[in-house]
């Protein structure tokens, strides 16, 4: 927080010159470069890339604020979608799609389509967690049809990967590989990126289980895994872990399926999402002595126990 204060007095600073009329030798406000704003973002896009959601949720705060002293529509959508990450990435979905819709209002107001697309998309992955593949569809399809969306290989091929899990939680396997393989075709032109890749690995695996393919559905859950461990994306890593497990379970690989459930609750456990960890927790534990893992049984069973207080942020 201290770098956010700091921050803060850049601001009354800047501010302070451009009242005088000393900011950028008086060319406008458009010439202004607002330097705070900058370092801020900078900040807490640091912060988001070294899992620390709270200081970056922080950063982007502060940046919405500035935003909107500015009468800038445009910077207040693209620091709430981002904001809305943050949230996310805690764990936080209601609140982060309360973000994500005021973000896309706020852009379509200002007219800047391709943060609408990027909320759009975002909102329609979480409906799809929750199973309103309705709301999931219409939001993907809204997203897709803007030109700047069209315009975006990386946007438009993370929409097609929403589309591919709608798919298969529909079971239509067809469709799935079809949306799939657009994914990756079109992001093919944009540089890599772990979060894409990641979810790529998700439905790849999610597809193999419709096929009935378990231990493809574990590798390919695994190689999810590591790249939202990579990534410092917590939660993620503890739902495909979880992911993982199952399918190694189905694979009849009882070590395995025990050792990543337990890695999935210790997550759990250390986001303070306690029941989730306890109920986590006791399938590890029970695979572990069906498994004749006596060591991993007892560390299942004091996770079990403990009070599953946050211990990041």
């Amino acid at each position: 927080m201290k770098r956010i204060e700091r921050v803060a007095c850049w601001i009354m600073v800047v501010s302070a010159l451009a009242v005088t009329g000393c900011a950028r030798g008086g060319r406008g406000p458009q010439a202004v470069v607002d330097e705070p704003m900058r370092l801020v973002q900078e900040s807490a896009q640091a912060a988001y890339g070294a899992g620390a959601y709270e200081e970056a949720a922080a950063g982007f705060s502060d940046a919405i604020t500035r935003a909107s002293l500015r009468d800038d529509g445009r910077a207040v959508a693209r620091y709430r979608y981002q904001l809305a990450a943050c949230r996310i990435a805690q764990g936080r979905r209601s609140e982060g799609r309360t973000l994500l819709d005021a973000a896309r209002e706020e852009a379509l107001v200002a007219g800047d389509g391709l943060t609408a697309a990027r909320a759009e998309t975002a909102a329609a992955r979480l409906a799809l967690e929750r199973g309103d593949q309705a709301d999931s569809q219409r939001l993907a399809r809204l997203a897709l049809a803007r030109p700047e969306a069209q315009a975006s290989a990386r946007l438009s091929a993370d929409i097609r990967l929403v589309l591919a899990e709608g798919a298969v939680r529909r079971g239509d396997a067809v469709q799935a590989k079809a949306e799939l393989t657009e994914a990756v075709r079109g992001w093919g032109r944009s540089p890599p990126d772990r979060s894409f890749e990641a979810v790529v690995e998700r439905v790849r695996g999610q597809l193999s289980l419709l096929n009935g393919e378990a231990q493809a559905a574990g590798t390919a859950f695994d190689k999810e895994s590591a790249l939202w461990q990579q990534g410092c994306r917590f939660v993620e890593n503890a739902d495909s872990l979880e992911r993982s497990a199952l399918a190694w379970q189905k694979v009849g690989d009882g070590p395995g399926s025990a050792n990543r459930m337990y890695r999935a609750a210790r997550i759990r456990a250390g986001l303070g999402h306690t029941d989730k960890a306890r109920l986590l927790a006791g399938l590890a534990a029970e695979w572990a002595e069906k498994a004749n893992l006596p060591d991993l049984r007892a560390r299942a069973l004091a996770l079990v126990s403990e009070s599953g207080k946050p211990v990041v942020p």
